[in-house]
């Protein structure tokens, strides 16, 4: 189990939300930040905490979290987690998994 804790972003989404369920039962720590508030309870596990705040624009409170961080999942919107990760890089370290949770969809045809 790692002592570092797997930051979140977009975790109160379907997809955040269930990889939080996935790495609280399996005994990690897990750091959600959204900018909206969860909309359903991910987990009673006292391992999980919750941050309201924009991926793209996080305040520099943030940035120990982000260098202590084991892992950080972008759980966003494909258009928003480019973004997401140029703020966030700086900040992690170079040990940090990166996890990105979008897929790649082909432009429709006309």
């Amino acid at each position: 189990m790692s002592k570092r804790p797997f930051v979140i972003l977009g975790g109160a989404g379907t997809v955040g939300a269930f990889l939080a369920r996935i790495l609280c039962v399996a005994g990690q720590r897990v750091v959600i930040i959204d900018r909206q508030a969860a909309r359903k309870n991910v987990t009673d596990n006292h391992a999980l905490t919750r941050y309201v705040a924009d991926a793209l624009n996080l305040p520099p409170q943030y940035e120990p979290l982000l260098q202590s961080a084991a892992a950080l999942v972008l759980a966003l919107p494909q258009a928003t987690a480019l973004g997401a990760l140029e703020q966030c890089a700086p900040h992690i370290t170079p040990t940090a998994w990166v996890v990105n949770t979008c897929s790649g969809r082909p432009r429709s045809i006309p």
